[in-house]
Protein backbone atom coordinates (compact mmCIF):
# COMPACT_ATOMS: atom_id res chain seq x y z
CA UNK A 1 0.00 0.00 0.00
CA UNK A 2 0.76 3.55 0.24
CA UNK A 3 0.14 5.72 3.32
CA UNK A 4 -0.35 9.43 3.58
CA UNK A 5 -0.22 11.51 6.48
CA UNK A 6 -1.30 15.08 6.02
CA UNK A 7 -0.60 16.26 10.25
CA UNK A 8 2.59 14.96 9.92
CA UNK A 9 3.24 15.63 6.17
CA UNK A 10 4.75 11.91 5.30
CA UNK A 11 4.45 9.94 2.63
CA UNK A 12 5.07 5.89 3.03
CA UNK A 13 6.23 3.35 -0.02
CA UNK A 14 5.60 -0.18 0.76
CA UNK A 15 8.36 -2.43 0.08
CA UNK A 16 8.14 -6.34 -0.13
CA UNK A 17 9.30 -8.46 2.80
CA UNK A 18 10.74 -5.78 4.62
CA UNK A 19 8.32 -5.47 7.72
CA UNK A 20 6.38 -3.28 5.57
CA UNK A 21 2.55 -4.34 6.83
CA UNK A 22 3.80 -3.96 10.50
CA UNK A 23 4.92 -0.35 9.45
CA UNK A 24 1.86 0.69 7.82
CA UNK A 25 -0.58 -1.43 10.52
CA UNK A 26 1.48 0.94 12.91
CA UNK A 27 1.59 4.11 11.38
CA UNK A 28 -2.28 3.99 10.29
CA UNK A 29 -3.82 5.86 13.36
CA UNK A 30 -1.53 9.32 11.59
CA UNK A 31 -3.52 8.74 8.37
CA UNK A 32 -6.95 7.85 9.58
CA UNK A 33 -9.65 8.29 12.34
CA UNK A 34 -9.81 5.25 14.61
CA UNK A 35 -12.98 4.14 13.11
CA UNK A 36 -10.70 4.05 9.69
CA UNK A 37 -8.07 1.66 10.97
CA UNK A 38 -7.89 -2.00 10.78
CA UNK A 39 -7.30 -4.96 12.96
CA UNK A 40 -5.40 -6.86 10.94
CA UNK A 41 -3.22 -7.77 7.60
CA UNK A 42 -6.63 -7.16 5.30
CA UNK A 43 -8.54 -3.80 5.25
CA UNK A 44 -10.21 -1.43 1.90
CA UNK A 45 -8.63 2.03 1.00
CA UNK A 46 -9.21 5.01 3.04
CA UNK A 47 -9.04 8.34 1.28
CA UNK A 48 -10.14 11.57 4.15
CA UNK A 49 -8.82 14.07 5.60
CA UNK A 50 -6.78 13.07 7.35
CA UNK A 51 -5.09 11.52 4.91
CA UNK A 52 -4.92 7.97 2.76
CA UNK A 53 -4.26 4.37 2.94
CA UNK A 54 -4.02 2.33 0.49
CA UNK A 55 -6.04 -1.38 0.71
CA UNK A 56 -3.97 -4.58 1.45
CA UNK A 57 -4.68 -8.17 1.57
CA UNK A 58 -7.58 -9.85 -0.30
CA UNK A 59 -9.31 -6.27 -0.56
CA UNK A 60 -6.37 -5.00 -3.02
CA UNK A 61 -6.60 -8.17 -4.91
CA UNK A 62 -10.83 -7.65 -5.17
CA UNK A 63 -9.97 -3.94 -6.48
CA UNK A 64 -7.27 -2.16 -6.43
CA UNK A 65 -9.04 1.16 -6.84
CA UNK A 66 -6.97 4.47 -7.20
CA UNK A 67 -4.39 3.30 -3.73
CA UNK A 68 -3.74 -0.57 -3.44
CA UNK A 69 -0.27 -2.17 -1.75
CA UNK A 70 2.76 -1.82 -2.93
CA UNK A 71 1.91 1.28 -5.45
CA UNK A 72 5.05 2.21 -7.33
CA UNK A 73 6.32 6.07 -6.52
CA UNK A 74 5.71 7.41 -9.83
CA UNK A 75 1.78 6.49 -9.53
CA UNK A 76 1.49 8.11 -6.07
CA UNK A 77 3.46 11.19 -7.40
CA UNK A 78 0.89 11.25 -10.07
CA UNK A 79 -1.96 10.62 -8.13
CA UNK A 80 -1.48 13.23 -5.75
CA UNK A 81 -1.42 17.20 -5.66
CA UNK A 82 2.54 18.03 -6.42
CA UNK A 83 2.41 20.01 -3.34
CA UNK A 84 1.66 17.31 -1.16
CA UNK A 85 4.40 14.58 -3.09
CA UNK A 86 6.78 17.56 -3.02
CA UNK A 87 6.83 19.15 0.21
CA UNK A 88 6.16 15.72 2.98
CA UNK A 89 8.46 13.46 3.60
CA UNK A 90 9.31 10.59 1.93
CA UNK A 91 10.80 7.07 3.30
CA UNK A 92 10.30 3.40 3.13
CA UNK A 93 11.39 0.11 5.08
CA UNK A 94 14.53 -1.82 3.32
CA UNK A 95 16.20 -5.15 4.15
CA UNK A 96 19.77 -6.52 2.03
CA UNK A 97 18.60 -7.34 -1.15
CA UNK A 98 20.48 -10.55 -1.12
CA UNK A 99 18.53 -11.58 1.55
CA UNK A 100 14.81 -10.13 0.82
CA UNK A 101 15.11 -11.52 -2.90
CA UNK A 102 14.87 -15.05 -1.56
CA UNK A 103 12.50 -14.36 0.58
CA UNK A 104 10.26 -12.61 -1.99
CA UNK A 105 10.64 -15.38 -4.40
CA UNK A 106 9.76 -18.26 -1.71
CA UNK A 107 6.20 -16.21 -1.16
CA UNK A 108 5.85 -16.02 -4.96
CA UNK A 109 7.00 -19.63 -5.27
CA UNK A 110 6.28 -22.26 -2.46
CA UNK A 111 6.51 -25.01 -4.35
CA UNK A 112 9.77 -24.61 -5.31
CA UNK A 113 10.37 -25.23 -1.56
CA UNK A 114 8.81 -28.56 -1.17
CA UNK A 115 10.27 -32.02 -0.28
CA UNK A 116 10.55 -33.14 -3.60
CA UNK A 117 12.64 -30.68 -5.10
CA UNK A 118 16.07 -30.76 -5.09
CA UNK A 119 18.42 -27.35 -3.96
CA UNK A 120 20.05 -27.63 -7.49
CA UNK A 121 16.52 -26.99 -9.18
CA UNK A 122 15.38 -24.64 -6.68
CA UNK A 123 18.97 -22.57 -7.19
CA UNK A 124 18.43 -22.31 -11.05
CA UNK A 125 14.66 -21.57 -10.57
CA UNK A 126 15.72 -18.67 -8.17
CA UNK A 127 18.52 -17.55 -10.77
CA UNK A 128 15.85 -17.74 -13.64
CA UNK A 129 13.42 -15.93 -11.49
CA UNK A 130 15.89 -12.95 -10.61
CA UNK A 131 17.02 -12.32 -14.31
CA UNK A 132 13.44 -12.83 -15.94
CA UNK A 133 11.00 -11.99 -13.45
CA UNK A 134 9.38 -8.54 -12.71
CA UNK A 135 8.55 -9.29 -9.26
CA UNK A 136 12.53 -9.28 -8.80
CA UNK A 137 12.90 -5.35 -9.42
CA UNK A 138 9.70 -4.36 -8.19
CA UNK A 139 11.09 -2.23 -5.30
CA UNK A 140 13.22 -0.38 -7.45
CA UNK A 141 9.79 1.43 -9.02
CA UNK A 142 8.03 1.18 -4.98
CA UNK A 143 10.97 3.45 -3.60
CA UNK A 144 12.15 5.23 -6.93
CA UNK A 145 11.42 6.98 -10.19
CA UNK A 146 13.28 6.43 -13.59
CA UNK A 147 15.72 4.50 -11.95
CA UNK A 148 16.14 7.61 -8.92
CA UNK A 149 15.47 6.76 -5.77
CA UNK A 150 12.94 9.36 -4.51
CA UNK A 151 12.77 8.59 -0.45
CA UNK A 152 14.26 10.92 2.08
CA UNK A 153 15.12 7.94 4.90
CA UNK A 154 14.62 4.16 4.90
CA UNK A 155 13.63 1.81 8.06
CA UNK A 156 16.15 -0.64 7.71
CA UNK A 157 14.77 -4.04 9.21
CA UNK A 158 18.58 -5.13 10.14
CA UNK A 159 17.74 -1.78 12.54
CA UNK A 160 13.92 -1.79 13.57
CA UNK A 161 15.00 -0.17 16.73
CA UNK A 162 17.23 2.48 15.79
CA UNK A 163 15.48 3.46 12.34
CA UNK A 164 12.01 3.12 14.02
CA UNK A 165 12.84 5.47 16.81
CA UNK A 166 14.67 8.29 14.57
CA UNK A 167 11.20 8.18 12.19
CA UNK A 168 9.46 9.01 15.14
CA UNK A 169 11.53 11.76 16.41
CA UNK A 170 11.55 13.22 12.90
CA UNK A 171 7.52 12.97 12.26
CA UNK A 172 7.60 14.06 15.71
CA UNK A 173 5.07 10.52 16.49
CA UNK A 174 5.56 10.24 19.96
CA UNK A 175 4.92 6.68 20.84
CA UNK A 176 4.37 3.97 18.34
CA UNK A 177 3.18 0.70 19.12
CA UNK A 178 4.67 -1.72 16.29
CA UNK A 179 2.55 -5.07 15.85
CA UNK A 180 4.64 -8.12 14.30
CA UNK A 181 2.50 -8.84 11.30
CA UNK A 182 2.98 -11.25 8.37
CA UNK A 183 5.82 -12.44 10.24
CA UNK A 184 5.93 -16.93 8.37
CA UNK A 185 8.79 -18.46 10.32
CA UNK A 186 7.58 -21.74 9.19
CA UNK A 187 7.77 -20.60 5.89
CA UNK A 188 11.43 -18.97 6.33
CA UNK A 189 12.43 -22.46 7.47
CA UNK A 190 11.65 -24.05 4.76
CA UNK A 191 14.16 -21.86 2.91
CA UNK A 192 16.90 -23.16 5.29
CA UNK A 193 20.11 -21.41 4.49
CA UNK A 194 18.90 -18.60 2.29
CA UNK A 195 22.84 -17.74 0.74
CA UNK A 196 22.71 -21.34 -0.31
CA UNK A 197 20.72 -20.09 -3.24
CA UNK A 198 22.81 -18.22 -4.61
CA UNK A 199 25.55 -18.15 -7.60
CA UNK A 200 28.24 -15.72 -9.00
CA UNK A 201 25.68 -14.76 -11.80
CA UNK A 202 23.02 -14.23 -9.06
CA UNK A 203 24.83 -12.44 -6.95
CA UNK A 204 26.42 -10.05 -9.79
CA UNK A 205 22.26 -9.19 -10.61
CA UNK A 206 21.25 -8.44 -7.33
CA UNK A 207 24.57 -6.22 -7.51
CA UNK A 208 23.49 -4.57 -10.66
CA UNK A 209 19.84 -4.51 -9.76
CA UNK A 210 20.34 -2.80 -6.13
CA UNK A 211 23.25 -1.26 -6.41
CA UNK A 212 22.01 2.33 -4.70
CA UNK A 213 20.84 0.29 -1.63
CA UNK A 214 24.28 -1.55 -1.85
CA UNK A 215 26.25 1.99 -1.64
CA UNK A 216 23.83 3.72 0.49
CA UNK A 217 23.62 1.42 3.43
CA UNK A 218 26.52 -0.82 3.51
CA UNK A 219 24.77 -4.33 2.43
CA UNK A 220 27.02 -6.72 1.43
CA UNK A 221 26.98 -9.97 -0.59
CA UNK A 222 26.81 -13.38 1.17
CA UNK A 223 30.36 -15.85 0.66
CA UNK A 224 29.30 -18.35 -1.22
CA UNK A 225 30.46 -22.01 -0.71
CA UNK A 226 32.57 -24.23 -3.41
CA UNK A 227 29.51 -25.78 -4.73
CA UNK A 228 27.97 -22.73 -5.20
CA UNK A 229 30.24 -21.22 -7.56
CA UNK A 230 29.48 -22.46 -10.47
CA UNK A 231 25.95 -21.46 -12.82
Amino acid sequence: MVMISHSHRFIYLKTFKTASTSTEAALERFCAPAEACADGVARDAYDGPEGIIGSRGPAQDASRGTWYGHMPAADVRDALPRAVWDGYFKFTTLRNPFERLVSHFAMRNRAHFAGRVSQDDRRTAFVDWLHHSPQATQDLDIYGIDGTPVIDAAVRLEHLAQDRAALCARLDLGTVDWPHLRNNPERWAKVGDWRALYTPRALARVADLYHWELAEYGYHAPALETSQTTD
